[in-house]
């Protein structure tokens, strides 16, 4: 079976999901993340541009598979210039 979720400047979410998934589901599982985290400041990550790299941390140590989705489609565009 696999999970599937995707990860938006959280990786607390991804412990606690992981551990509520191996207490509750009694098969064989892979628990797969999309980190979509921003690697630049912003208020949804708290001004850390180190959010992606928490995540991937924090799936390494699970054990947990992390498919990183680049984020450049976030940045917002000057037309000004």
């Amino acid at each position: 079976m696999k999970v599937v979720t995707s990860v938006v400047n959280n990786p607390t979410f991804i412990e606690i999901q992981y551990h509520c998934l191996k207490k509750h589901l009694h098969c064989d599982f892979e628990y797969i993340v999309f980190n979509d985290a921003k690697d630049f400041p912003d208020f949804t990550n708290n001004n850390d541009p180190t959010m992606p790299k928490q995540i991937e941390d924090v799936c390494a140590k699970l054990g947990v598979k992390c498919i990183r989705i680049h984020n450049a489609h976030h940045r917002i565009i000057d037309w000004a210039s």
